[in-house]
């Protein structure tokens, strides 16, 4: 949990330095912080008028996304496999697609890229369904 809480830490120590702005939660959190004062440019939205998260709370908010995200994750992986050993058909067809969009014939490997992922309809239609009927997140 140290180790977090100081990864945490340093990224927010670095942005602070560089006047970063990252579109995730964390500058959200770090430009609702307290010591966003400090920040060498104060982000417009600013309300100064409302209580700021301290530096100890930004870490904490922080770890618990880290863990809720882990947590979804992890729980959903539990259901697509799943529904994979109980339906073989599913698992079959996800074989086949991935295999034939990934496989290289010139290099006889399998390769992943982004463009790639785009071209397997069924796997995004599989995935998505498992996620509609069993939400982890409720």
């Amino acid at each position: 949990m140290q180790l977090i809480s100081d990864t945490v830490d340093h990224v927010i120590s670095e942005r602070v330095a560089t006047d970063a702005q990252v579109p995730d939660f964390l500058q959200h959190s770090v430009n609702a912080s307290v010591w966003a004062d400090t920040y060498p440019t104060p982000p417009v939205n600013v309300n100064k008028a409302f209580d700021k998260l301290t530096k100890d709370e930004v870490i904490g908010q922080a770890i618990n996304m880290l863990a809720a995200g882990h947590e979804t994750t992890a729980s959903q992986l539990c259901l697509i496999t799943r529904i994979l050993a109980l339906k073989p058909w599913y698992q079959t067809k996800l074989v086949h697609e991935i295999h034939s969009t990934l496989y290289t014939k010139d290099t006889n490997e399998l390769s992943m890229d982004y463009e790639k992922l785009q071209k397997m309809p069924f796997l995004d239609a599989f995935i998505k369904e498992v996620m509609r009927v069993n939400c982890s997140v409720t």
